[in-house]
């Protein structure tokens, strides 16, 4: 009966129940639906950034390796910006790169990747360090602490069309051309780029480019041309007092020969010395004499070369005071030559150093300032073929003449520790470096070799230039935005 009852009592139970189920799950769909809907969206948009980093992240990557290897990259001035090109896409999405040179070796890299509203931007900034041997070598030009000055009309040119670059890679390492100057190719400088209106820059200009060094081992290159000269080995004295060579025809000494007073050589023919020669005095040659030295040579004094001599030092050659020619002597130099004071070449036009072997390291070195005047050394247009003369503690200067006699100087010049500078017309075919300046006079004309920037005699193995490559990459911070 009681359960009767209760079961009379819960009639119509099931309708409400499932009413009251039916309205408690329509207030849980809907915000199930939205959570989901949210989820869902959440999910999109974090799939789009991650889309978008990885994007992002790879432009900066593909940055890093261009800058890093591909030398034809130009990167921009000091306080400049400039964009990357990316061909491709990552994700369907194309990077936006850009590069800003902060300070010359800070580098500013920025990437975007972009996909509706959504967007990542990572910023890197690494400091590059630049190297490439001996960079110097690669430009016609090359001021490494100080500025690069021309006089009007100073024309510089290559045997390559816009090879012909010019660099102020010091401090405060600015170029000034005025009066109609030309340059066949690049200028770079750390600092500014000054032009009238008359003169021409064929190529690209870069102020606020990076700084040059000089080769690191220049040092020690030069000292040790020096050892390698002063160590010669001097046989006992042969000759005491003065020795003077006089008479005609030719005549050969076949052994090791020791002057203790001077060795004067006017004799009227070809005097050959088969092995070394020592000279506690001085050497003086004249007359027509035409001089070869087949073994080492050690003067302790001076050599003074008067007169048309042509003299041969196929070997190492060591002098302890000045070297000076007059009128048209002609100096073959086949190894080293180190001259422990001043070179002061005044001749004719043809008066000429040249390098005796095309093969064979044979530097020219004196310790204080070189003069090259009266249209002094001429030789082969080669490359491979010009001597290198270097000064090392002191100035070179190159003293030009005008007219329908004036000649070539053909060398590589560098001045380790001072300037080199062209007069009025003074010609050079080959290129310059000088580390404090580097000035050229009214009508210079400079004529570069572009093989000169891969010949391996010169200090650091050649190479490089304003073309220089970037060997590391040091990030300093980076972020993602």
């Amino acid at each position: 009966m009681n359960i009767k009852r209760i079961l009379q009592t819960e009639q119509g139970f099931a309708l409400p129940m499932a009413l009251i189920l039916m309205l408690l799950g329509g207030l849980f769909i809907v915000p199930t639906a939205q959570l989901a809907q949210t989820s869902l969206i959440a999910t999109m948009t974090i799939d789009e950034v991650d889309r978008n980093n990885y994007a992002a992240s790879a432009g900066m990557e593909y940055a890093y390796w261009r800058i890093k290897n591909d030398v034809s990259l130009a990167l921009p001035t000091t306080g400049q910006q400039v964009p990357l090109p990316f061909s491709d896409t990552v994700n369907g999405r194309t990077p936006v790169i850009t590069i800003d040179n902060l300070n010359g070796t800070t580098f500013r890299i920025t990437s975007s990747a972009t996909n509706g509203s959504s967007s990542v931007t990572i910023i890197s900034d690494a400091d590059l360090t630049f190297s490439g041997g001996a960079t110097i070598f690669d430009n016609a030009l090359t001021g490494l602490s100080g500025n690069i000055e021309f006089g009007g009309n100073t024309i510089v040119q290559a045997d390559t069309p816009l090879a012909a670059d010019i660099y102020a890679g010091g401090t405060p390492g600015n170029i000034t051309l005025y009066g109609g100057c030309y340059v066949d190719g690049d200028a770079s400088a750390v600092g500014t780029i000054t032009k009238d209106s008359n003169s021409t820059i064929a190529g690209q200009q870069y102020p606020g480019s990076p700084p040059l060094l000089p080769p690191p081992e220049i040092d020690t290159w030069a000292q040790n041309c020096k050892t390698q000269a002063m160590t010669i080995t001097c046989p006992p004295v042969t000759q005491s007092s003065n020795w003077p060579i006089t008479g005609s025809g030719n005549i050969t000494y076949p052994n090791a020969e020791h002057v203790s007073g001077n060795l004067s050589i006017s004799r009227n023919g070809t005097v050959t010395f088969s092995d070394t020669v020592c000279v506690d005095g001085n050497l003086t040659i004249s007359s027509s004499a035409k001089v070869v030295f087949l073994g080492p040579v050690k003067v302790n004094g001076y050599v003074l070369i008067s007169d048309d001599n042509t003299v041969t030092f196929d070997n190492t050659a060591y002098v302890g005071g000045y070297f000076k020619t007059e009128r048209n002597a002609v100096i073959n130099v086949g190894n080293i030559l180190y001259i422990n004071d001043y070179i002061a070449m005044a001749g004719n036009r043809n008066a000429a150093f040249k390098k005796y072997y095309l093969n064979r390291d044979s530097p020219i070195l004196a310790e204080s300032n070189i003069d090259l005047t009266g249209n002094a050394i001429t030789h082969s247009s080669v490359a491979l073929d010009l001597p290198i003369i270097v000064s090392v503690n002191g100035n070179i200067s190159l003293y030009g003449s005008s007219g329908s006699g004036a000649r070539w100087v053909e060398a590589v010049l560098y001045a380790i520790r001072g300037s080199v500078s062209l007069s009025n017309n003074g010609m050079l075919c080959g290129c310059a470096i000088g580390t404090v300046s580097l000035t050229t006079g009214n009508s210079s004309r400079i004529y570069y070799l572009a093989g000169i920037g891969g010949r391996g005699d010169l200090p650091g193995g050649g190479g490089g230039g304003s073309g220089q490559t970037v060997s590391a990459i040091d990030i300093r911070t980076y972020t993602i935005q």
